[in-house]
């Protein structure tokens, strides 16, 4: 691996807040791995390690937190908040996949939240992880802390 790539990857996982560390970083030939686990793989230069960096062909980068039902509850306000941000932010292009559930475009993002549903419940969950981080300056600490 880039000694650099190595280097910066390091240093990011360093501050990343610890409750993210178990969030799912990326998933290579459909098996889902941490921050922590990739972090292992990275820091002892394994060949895992090294295809983490390789070009995103095949893989998929999620943010998967374990026991996560317990630390959010889901309002209407929620799903609200988080229609509006993907209705604004998210390109009509971009696919996301969570899981094993395939790829799923803005407006199918929408109606799973919309319904109510598990996947519609994580994407709000992921939102408002994502926010709370923002809110809580932790987001900005992880990102100004990379060179």
């Amino acid at each position: 691996m880039e000694e650099d790539k190595r280097a910066k990857f390091i240093r990011v996982y360093a501050n990343l807040p610890e409750e993210l560390k178990e969030d799912i970083l990326v998933v290579v030939n459909k098996k889902p791995y941490t921050w922590n686990s990739v972090f292992i793989e990275v820091k002892d230069d394994t060949d895992l390690g090294q295809e983490n960096f390789k070009s995103p062909r095949g893989h998929n980068t999620i943010m998967e937190k374990k026991n996560i039902s317990q630390n959010v509850k889901i309002s209407e306000e929620m799903k609200e908040t988080v229609i509006a941000r993907i209705d604004a932010q998210v390109p009509s292009n971009l696919k996301l996949a969570i899981g094993g559930h395939g790829g799923m475009d803005k407006e199918e993002m929408i109606e799973h939240i919309k319904k109510g549903d598990e996947i519609g419940k994580q994407i709000v969950k992921r939102h408002i992880l994502f926010l709370r981080s923002v809110a809580s300056g932790e987001f900005t600490k992880a990102i100004v802390s990379v060179d």
